[in-house]
């Protein structure tokens, strides 16, 4: 499948999909540096443990399920709306130097579940079949440039950035992939999904 790609002045992102025999996605994306800056690029997601230290996060990518489509996201993911958070997590980050690439695969069963991190041990939350017709990368990276702050991660060889302001100003990359047609479970509680630039926030769906 053919998909779209998506360049600004600083990267560009390659994707490929592939249904395996209908039973499995495998999706393997490639993020150049086009700029004349290093890039952190955000998709190494972690998370909390139950002794509260830093761990890598099993389900690799956030995942969303929204008109048709399954957003997968390598960045930060929405905050709920209903509710506090006691951190926000922001994923670490692989440095891509100028005019370098960086590629990551991502294979899972179907149909496909969604996921977000502040929304992973929600009591009871039920699902919904949903059919999906295209599959869309995202993926949000922060440019080195002056001023920009990192330190060592505790996992792996990936940075954190700890200039809240340069998470601010993240850049967000696409690609898509062309007409697919897979099945993914959608949640049916107040779960906060990705919004695309311009794209209105789904309404909130409340208990009776």
């Amino acid at each position: 499948m053919q998909p779209d790609v998506s360049t600004n002045s600083t990267a560009k992102l390659d994707c490929s999909f592939e249904l395996v025999s209908g039973q499995y996605l495998k999706v393997k994306v490639k993020l150049s540096n086009q700029g004349a800056v290093d890039l952190f690029v955000l998709n190494h997601l972690w998370k909390l443990n139950p002794q509260s230290r830093d761990v890598d996060d099993p389900q690799q990518v956030y995942r969303f399920v929204r008109d048709a489509e399954l957003r997968l996201l390598w960045g930060i993911a929405p905050l709920p709306r209903l509710k506090s958070t006691l951190y926000r997590n922001t994923p670490l980050a692989a440095v891509v130097r100028r005019k370098s690439s960086i590629e990551w695969g991502y294979e899972t069963k179907l149909p496909v579940t969604e996921y977000n991190v502040y929304f992973a041990g929600s009591h009871g939350a039920t699902y919904q079949p949903s059919t999906v017709k295209r599959v869309v990368v995202v993926v949000d990276v922060v440019e080195a440039q002056a001023g920009v702050t990192t330190k060592p991660s505790r996992l792996g060889s990936s940075v954190e950035v700890s200039d809240p302001e340069a998470i601010d100003s993240r850049k967000s990359v696409v690609c898509a992939s062309g007409a697919i047609e897979l099945v993914a479970l959608r949640r049916t509680d107040q779960f906060s999904r990705l919004d695309m630039p311009n794209e209105a926030p789904e309404p909130l769906n409340l208990p009776p």
